[in-house]
């Protein structure tokens, strides 16, 4: 009785100080719209000069992953028939003179508009979904929270790959796709130390997702150009740091977000099992 009193009060006061927190500190333009200055910086492809020449390396501490177990941070795969960067890289190739308008990518912003946290990832197909998300549905759809690594949400806010935006939303991105096929297409894939596709895993028995935290557009257009079968990856420095970057679904009592008592040990799971299920938007 005493622990739920207080839990619920830890709670209350994590969301008071996160709600004050957000309201000070940010102007939530930055959810919705990109500035001009980041448009024209990528508009140049600045990035061809930091790889023009560039050679081959190899890195000790990249691996070899299937390019169809890496997966957005949002839980759509890099090979899902729905994941816009995808299906927006193959447009491009197929035209170059494609629209952002005509595109996957600029539809997506305009279609898929999840009202909480629950719907980013996908989770409300089963008509019981309230009930079998209470947690989830109940946090805004730009709340920074994974129980894998958060014991409660995070003060931070994240945009999120969704709408309603800005059309300077969809546009850096779909100049980011042109440039990265263009790249990919005259130079190949050369990474270096500083631009290695990061993340994590999810582990569930013999399977695994690699969660990206860095590198969703080159993925996707790696995919795109049938490449790789295989790309090389790294995990996440962050995540290294704070020893999460193997997260196995059999210690789920021991995630930060379920052994706080935020999260039931059920939604947790059904969070992590979103990362390895077939999406479909209705």
């Amino acid at each position: 009785m005493i622990k739920n009193i207080k839990q619920k009060i830890l709670f209350s006061s994590n969301s008071i100080f996160n709600h004050f927190y957000q309201k000070i500190k940010y102007d939530n333009k930055f959810l919705f719209s990109v500035s001009n200055k980041e448009i024209l910086k990528h508009e140049e492809n600045f990035y061809e000069q930091q790889i023009k020449g560039r050679k081959q390396l190899e890195f000790s501490d990249s691996f070899d992953l299937k390019i169809d177990k890496l997966v957005l941070d949002n839980s759509i795969s890099i090979c899902d028939p729905i994941n816009p960067l995808l299906l927006t890289a193959k447009e491009i190739i197929l035209d170059p003179n494609v629209e952002l308008e005509q595109t996957s990518l600029y539809k997506f912003f305009q279609t898929f508009n999840p009202k909480n946290l629950m719907e980013v990832f996908l989770l409300n197909s089963n008509k019981d979904y309230v009930k079998d998300f209470s947690r989830l549905s109940s946090l805004n759809q730009y709340t920074l929270f994974f129980p894998w690594f958060h014991k409660f949400p995070q003060r931070f806010l994240a945009p999120g790959m969704f709408g309603p935006k800005d059309i300077s939303f969809p546009k850096l991105r779909f100049i980011r796709l042109k440039n990265l096929i263009f790249l990919l297409q005259k130079y190949n894939y050369v990474p270096s130390e500083n631009d290695q596709i990061c993340g994590y895993k999810l582990i569930n028995e013999n399977d695994y997702r690699f969660v990206i935290t860095a590198g969703s557009h080159r993925s996707s257009v790696l995919k795109a150009l049938n490449k790789k079968m295989y790309v090389a990856v790294k995990f996440d420095d962050i995540r290294i740091n704070q020893n999460f970057f193997k997260i196995r679904i059999q210690d789920v009592k021991n995630w930060p977000g379920v052994s706080s008592g935020y999260i039931s040990k059920k939604e947790a799971e059904r969070m992590f099992f979103s990362y390895f299920e077939f999406k479909t938007i209705k």
